[in-house]
């Protein structure tokens, strides 16, 4: 659910801001205004990248911060916070395991999240949109894989009926 929201965020930010080369090109008659238009446009993208870093930064801390109780085992059984499937539900024995497991996994997912944002900041040649698509797919990404290896490791875990 945070990556598909991290991903519809990065997706709502503006992404008319093109290459300072392609707004220089575009009429090179007039350079002097030109140079104000790329001025402009690179102080506006520079400004809502500062946005998506503050952003992304603070989902992908959300992430590992939300994921450590799960680590160490400290959320009992419940229907709003944890790896909440019919199985885990149904089964402490089944509940701490498959939460430590999938806690260390959300764990790495915001460490990336945070470590792709900063890189994608760093990166002077992304706009904003390219900016965003980057990070977005990663978070996304990672929750898939570790969706799927949380199903995976609960198939080892669940006693077979």
């Amino acid at each position: 659910m945070a990556g598909f929201l991290l991903y519809a965020l990065a997706l709502s930010a503006p992404t008319d801001y093109r290459p300072h080369y392609a707004v220089a090109m575009q009429d090179q008659s007039s350079s002097q205004d030109n140079t104000m238009v790329v001025a402009e446009n690179e102080e506006r993208g520079k400004s809502d990248t500062v946005v998506l870093l503050v952003v992304f930064v603070s989902a992908g801390l959300l992430l590992t911060v939300l994921s450590i109780p799960m680590v160490f085992r400290k959320i009992p059984p419940n229907y709003w916070y944890g790896f909440r499937v019919r199985a885990t539900l149904e089964s402490e024995e089944v509940w701490y395991p498959a939460n430590e497991y999938a806690g260390k996994r959300l764990f790495w997912v915001g460490i990336a999240a945070v470590a792709s944002a900063f890189a994608g900041f760093l990166l002077p040649v992304l706009t904003v949109g390219v900016y965003a698509s980057l990070v977005g797919v990663v978070v996304v990404v990672g929750l898939v894989v570790t969706l799927a290896q949380c199903f995976l490791y609960l198939r080892r875990l669940s006693p077979r009926k």
